[in-house]
């Protein structure tokens, strides 16, 4: 029982970072979690040694984790995009105006 409180904790703390995370990343700011694959790894690897009852209890907190990482890749892949439409934009109306300047 005490195992299966621990897991619950760690992916409870994992949650509030990719919570956190996302949050920061609506500001425009970016914040790392740190090894986020070794530490699910890590809780998965302790979750098949639990009983199937204390198992199937764990499994709803870590699809929901799971979910809001997905969401946060597909935050971020989107942040990325508007980062290199936008930098392309300046690019381009960069060129446009020094084309527009007349010749010394």
């Amino acid at each position: 029982m005490a195992q299966k409180d621990e897991i619950l904790n760690k992916l409870s703390e994992l949650a509030e970072e990719v919570t956190n995370a996302r949050e920061q990343l609506l500001k425009g700011e970016l914040v790392t979690i740190e090894s986020v694959h070794q530490r699910i790894e890590s809780e998965c690897q302790r979750i098949v040694d639990l009983e199937p009852e204390d198992a199937a209890e764990i499994k709803p907190p870590l699809d929901n984790l799971l979910g809001d990482l997905r969401l946060f890749s597909e935050e971020i892949q989107y942040v990325q995009a508007k980062v290199v439409e936008i930098l392309r934009d300046a690019e381009k109306s960069e060129a446009d105006k020094s084309s527009s300047e007349p010749e010394a």
